[in-house]
């Protein structure tokens, strides 16, 4: 966004980029609250946000299908909802991606999940600042990511998680 100002007024030498806060405390404490579901040992990925193409659910699936077949013991959770959920209730059904998969829908306190699993991953196919790999950060879950705005930013270049290309491979 400050490349845009500046290109668009001029450089100010008193430019200032403020990145989102965030309330650690709060989110950390949110964490802490209990859910309804089954203790597994299966590895539990979990990803945040509106069902919409854009976020790439439909190449996690693909992912999740591929590791399934590969005797991975894994577990998918996505917490969210939008237009997209029916045709991911579709394909999870068609590929018996039901004890691997659950989407959890719109959840007011989405720390409660994340803190409950061992990887969280972006599937995006664009994106913005992403609020929710910084709170992933916060709880201390690993990240996967792939290569789209603020990832190199967010997650120092790979310093702190894992990018890879935006593409289901």
């Amino acid at each position: 966004v400050s490349d845009g100002f500046v290109k668009r007024f001029g450089a100010f030498s008193n430019l200032v980029v403020k990145y989102n806060v965030f309330d650690n405390v709060n989110i950390i404490k949110k964490s802490h609250t209990s859910i309804e579901a089954g203790k597994s040992n299966s590895f539990r990925i979990i990803s945040v946000g509106r069902l919409s193409y854009e976020k790439g659910y439909d190449r996690l699936l693909e992912v999740t299908k591929k590791l399934k077949a590969d005797n991975f013991d894994i577990e998918v959770w996505i917490v969210g909802d939008g237009p997209e959920r029916a045709q991911l209730e579709k394909y999870i059904s068609h590929n018996q991606l039901e004890e691997n998969v659950t989407l959890w829908g719109f959840q007011d306190n989405p720390y409660k999940y994340m803190a409950n699993a061992d990887l969280f991953v972006c599937s995006s196919r664009a994106e913005g600042y992403s609020t929710v790999i910084a709170e992933a950060l916060i709880l201390q879950i690993p990240v996967v990511t792939t290569n789209c705005s603020g990832a190199e930013e967010l997650l120092d270049r790979g310093k702190y998680g894992i990018i890879t290309q935006n593409t289901t491979e």
